[in-house]
């Protein structure tokens, strides 16, 4: 089904550009920079509460664990009940949580944090190619 505005073409295939596809690009970086992002910013972690190298990788294992243990029932959650119902609190959680990270200076509750925006951000990466098929 063809969307009306612009479109993205190659010699090969043209895939129409709709407000939706934005959204799901934007998803899908978000999981990916909520790792890369951080990285810059682990000297500074480190100096602040006075971590050790093997601490703050930590706080990228924290990250990536729910998407190894959720992954599944997410997306068999959002195929029950819906993918809106699933990813918008979902991104609601991965912000509030990342936003809180900036505050926070207890070594311990930012990994808790960590955690619970790796959660957040395990429904979009589990749901944006569901997305992206129910779309085209």
């Amino acid at each position: 089904m063809q969307t009306p505005g612009k479109t993205l073409s190659t010699e090969q295939t043209t895939v129409p550009l709709n407000a939706n596809l934005l959204i799901i690009f934007g998803m899908t970086l978000t999981v990916v920079l909520g790792v890369s992002s951080i990285t810059p910013a682990f000297p500074g972690i480190m100096r602040e509460l006075h971590l050790t190298k093997s601490q703050v990788g930590l706080l990228v294992t924290f990250y990536s664990l729910p998407g190894i243990f959720f992954s599944l029932l997410m997306g068999v959650g959002a195929d029950r009940i819906g993918r809106k119902i699933i990813l918008v609190p979902c991104m609601l959680l991965y912000g509030i949580a990342g936003g809180a990270c900036a505050f926070t200076h207890d070594f311990n509750l930012l990994l808790a944090l960590r955690f619970l925006q790796g959660l957040g951000a395990t429904a979009a990466g589990t749901l944006s190619v569901a997305i992206i098929g129910d779309i085209y």
